[in-house]
């Protein structure tokens, strides 16, 4: 998950490597060729910031700290908004 701080380092390049990828699109080259081509780097400052080299480009966009509500007090996992009153994870009541 991206803080606030990380995310306006990334987010100008995540929007920079969209022009690329629609360019390289009216270049002739596919969806999937067009975007491994415009977000390596993006995909790799995001694996240096967050330790994971799991995700799709897209998938960037919804790892912001700020989308998600706190940590469940019972099982731990992040409340789907921040003004979730239960987790949708366990059910638990949010607390606090």
């Amino acid at each position: 998950m991206l803080d606030e701080a990380e995310w306006a380092e990334i987010h100008p390049m995540y929007e920079h490597a969209v022009r690329r990828a629609k360019r390289g699109m009216l270049r002739g080259l596919t969806q999937d060729e067009a975007i491994n081509e415009s977000f390596g780097e993006v995909l790799a400052i995001y694996t240096t910031m967050t330790g994971r080299s799991d995700h799709a480009a897209h998938a960037i966009l919804k790892h912001r700290l700020v989308l998600y509500g706190p940590p469940c007090a019972q099982c731990g996992k992040p409340l789907r908004t921040p003004d979730a009153t239960e987790c949708a994870a366990c059910g638990a009541p949010r607390s606090g």
